[in-house]
């Protein structure tokens, strides 16, 4: 069973005088993702807790899995346009909650050659944020580069690096990625 929220606003400021101003803003809230043991699912665990298996078997991908492998709790975007005449300017940011790797344990015995006492402990994926920032120009005039569009923008301006995952490249590919800082120039022109 699954629960969660989305949530979703875009707001065009009144006019100030100084250009137009959009605001937008989208959200994602995971509540409960509950994956409920099918019947090999539940004989497995009855098996652990009838001691039948040692209780060191991990069984995972059944109950709650709310910030667990690639679930994480909160999601969002936003964004800001300012646009004045023939120039534009736009920030977005995008945030990915923390989530927990399952696929990762500790050792049998802490460094003393102890038992570890959580052998079955997840390993903490951090949150992620990045930022884009873009300015472009259009040029208006009456020759043949009437309506032609000039962008540069910079995507990922802090160079923020995928957080660590036990998975494919070392990240969740599914809730990041590897692009560092990257550097665009467009050049648009409708004919």
């Amino acid at each position: 069973m699954i629960k969660g929220w989305d949530f979703g606003m875009v707001y065009a400021l009144p006019d100030f005088g100084i250009g137009d101003i959009d605001l937008r803003f989208n959200a994602a809230y995971l509540d409960s993702f509950f994956q409920s043991p099918g019947a090999d699912g539940q004989e497995l665990l009855d098996a652990v807790e009838a001691s039948t298996l040692p209780d060191s078997i991990v069984i995972s991908d059944i109950g709650e899995q709310r910030q667990i492998n690639g679930r994480p709790k909160w999601r969002w975007t936003a964004g800001v346009d300012w646009e004045s005449g023939p120039v534009r300017v736009t920030w977005f940011g995008r945030y990915v909650g923390g989530v927990f790797d399952d696929s990762v344990t500790q050792n049998s015995t802490d460094i003393n050659g102890n038992p570890n006492p959580d052998p079955g402990s997840l390993f903490p994926v951090d949150s992620w944020f990045t930022m884009n920032a873009a300015i472009s120009y259009t040029i208006e005039n009456n020759t043949g580069l009437d309506g032609t569009r000039l962008r540069f923008g910079v995507n990922n301006i802090a160079n923020k690096a995928p957080p660590l995952a036990d998975e494919s490249y070392g990240f969740y590919g599914s809730l990041h990625n590897a692009r560092g800082r990257q550097f665009t120039f467009e050049i648009r022109k409708n004919f």
